[in-house]
């Protein structure tokens, strides 16, 4: 099991950090190598959705179950179905002075040996530019 957190402080509200996060729908827009999404199932604080990952000519689909708790401004994204054995992604926006910490966290592994042992050393670029891209998203919609 591979695990990367990180901790950002961003200019924006726990309540609006939340809102952008929930918006899986717009993902393929900003996020990069995330070639589409089609949600699958949608309940009031749950989502199950599809998404299609593209990176270095692989693709892969991989299916999640998100759930959202809007009282305490927390995601936890499980993984259902796809190239992962295992994926758990939480994130939870607590405010501060000035705006709110994004804390972020994912644990993951592959099912595959081979792509496990292509992907993992480049995981954490992915994910670091995938919190980048959540960043200016947050800066291009709230300031």
């Amino acid at each position: 099991m591979h695990k990367y957190s990180d901790v950002k402080i961003l200019p924006h509200s726990a309540v609006k950090m939340f809102a952008l996060v929930k918006d899986v729908e717009k993902y393929p827009d900003f996020l990069p190598w995330c070639e589409g999404l089609r949600i699958k199932q949608q309940l009031d604080n749950e989502i199950v959705a599809d998404m299609l990952i593209g990176f270095k000519g692989i693709s892969e689909k991989f299916t999640s179950r998100v759930n959202f708790d809007a009282e305490n401004n927390e995601i936890c994204v499980k993984y259902e179905n796809g190239p992962f054995k295992s994926l758990v992604n939480t994130w939870k926006f607590i405010d501060v002075e000035g705006g709110c910490e994004v804390h972020f966290d994912i644990e993951f592994a592959f099912k595959n040996r081979i792509l496990d042992m292509a992907m993992t050393p480049v995981f954490t670029t992915i994910v670091e530019k995938m919190i980048i891209a959540f960043s200016s998203r947050s800066n291009n919609l709230y300031l």
